[in-house]
């Protein structure tokens, strides 16, 4: 395993996998999961180095948090103590109505939800703590109460790290500004670059903000098993506009040659793509909620993309993915471009 100086407020020698464990689907999202072969994936990640877990409160409204927590048996010291753990808050959810969509800063609810979590997980602090996403309208104002209630946080001692998730460029340089911001998750693949464009990465490059890539695998698409024919009912990818018709044809035609370029060095197009982020320098989560997507995200340690290699796959990336990331809804909600 590859690992580089965990980033929190304090010094500290601990040290974060560069290949994290990515736990959301295995509450929801993408159809039915066992958690039989979640538990099995779990032990596969321990055992082959990852010490990186990521959930959220909102993930089966708590029950990936109670999951997790149960099977790395975070209320044994030791065991707790050996994982860098990391959840967030602030995106609103009811189970009674799937409908409710929204996003709250408000530093009573997130010390609320925070609480919630820490209670889930069986833990007294997590390693890194999310806002999970920031409303696209907050006010200066609200941003600077926000970061004042993170400067708590982190002082009490219940969030080791700062982390935001999706930030625009202008809200995190605000945040940063008044609290230090450790991590900022988005997702960003080999097929969706948007934290490029937007100049959020290159912020964390010079800031020493540690940048954790969601969604690595865009969702399943940069797999060399994805069919969406065979998509469970309910899975939430049929709602997303670059899985279905003349986006999903587009796509798939520009994925083949990206498997072409995975064939060549002998590595499954998942393997590729978790390399391929390695080599940007950035932490990488995928979702493992089988022991064989750990077994395929490993397999991406071996791989050396040289220069000619990387260029190569330049310039299929050039073509672009085609349609947005959510639904206009979702990305009317959160402010997504």
């Amino acid at each position: 395993m590859k690992y580089v100086h965990f980033n929190q407020g304090a010094a500290t020698p601990r040290d974060i996998s560069c290949i994290g464990f990515g736990a959301m689907g295995i509450s929801e999202f993408y159809g039915p999961s066992e958690e039989s072969l979640a538990r099995e994936a779990i032990r596969a990640a321990i055992a082959q180095g990852i010490n990186h877990f990521d959930t959220a409160d909102g993930y089966g409204y708590g029950e990936n948090e109670r999951f997790l927590g149960s099977v790395l048996e975070l209320a044994d010291p030791p065991k707790r103590q050996s994982v860098i753990l990391a959840s967030k808050a602030g995106i609103l959810r009811a189970r009674q109505d799937p409908s409710v969509r929204g996003i709250s800063i408000e530093p009573s609810y997130l010390e609320g939800k925070l609480w919630e979590s820490l209670s889930n997980l069986g833990t007294d602090y997590l390693d890194i703590f999310y806002v999970h996403r920031l409303p696209p309208n907050a006010s200066v104002s609200q941003l600077q109460a926000l970061a004042r209630f993170l400067t708590e946080v982190l002082e009490s001692g219940r969030g080791r790290s700062i982390g935001l998730s999706e930030p625009r460029l202008d809200q995190l340089s605000l945040i940063h500004a008044f609290c230090p911001v450790h991590y900022v998750q988005s997702e960003y693949s080999m097929i969706e670059r948007g934290a490029e464009r937007t100049g959020v990465l290159d912020f964390c490059r010079r800031s020493g903000i540690s940048f954790v890539a969601y969604s690595p695998l865009c969702r399943g698409l940069l797999t060399d098993s994805f069919d969406v024919t065979k998509l469970a009912t309910g899975d939430f990818r049929t709602t997303l506009p670059r899985f279905g018709g003349e986006n999903l044809e587009h796509n798939l035609r520009m994925i083949a040659d990206l498997k072409a370029i995975a064939a060549s060095l002998n590595a499954s197009l998942a393997a590729l793509s978790v390399s391929w982020l390695l080599h940007q320098g950035v932490l990488v989560i995928p979702g493992m909620r089988h022991p064989e997507r750990v077994a395929d995200a490993m397999k991406a340690l071996e791989l050396s993309l040289s220069t000619e290699k990387l260029a190569e796959i330049g310039e299929v990336l050039e073509r672009e993915v085609k349609g947005t990331r959510y639904a206009p809804a979702a990305m009317e909600a959160y402010g997504f471009e």
